[in-house]
């Protein structure tokens, strides 16, 4: 094999597994989307029902989202919805509403 055909796949290898198809980190904001229903789209929904998610601090909604996942808050809906997350995906939402202003 000569040495450009070597040099052209090494290359092209790490193209393929570097892409963003292959990423693995955890979007928040992405997440964000699936609770814009019931908490708006910036994590603030006047409604008495549904809490503010905006600007609280990550490690409270963090506990609270699994607290809901492991069955140790009552939810009607919430705990239905934080079972379909890794607890990394939990994180990362809980962080990105923290950050928000």
């Amino acid at each position: 094999m000569s040495i450009i055909k070597i040099t052209t796949s090494i290359v092209l290898f790490f193209i393929v597994f570097n892409s963003p198809v292959w990423a693995t980190e955890v979007s928040g904001k992405m997440i964000a989307y699936s609770c814009s229903g019931c908490h708006g789209t910036d994590g603030q929904l006047a409604s008495p029902g549904n809490p503010t998610l905006k600007s609280q601090p990550a490690d409270d909604l963090e506990e609270k989202l699994l607290r809901f996942k492991y069955d140790k808050l009552a939810s009607s809906i919430m705990g239905r919805i934080a079972k379909g997350y890794t607890d990394t995906e939990l994180k990362a939402v809980a962080r990105y509403f923290s950050l928000l202003k």
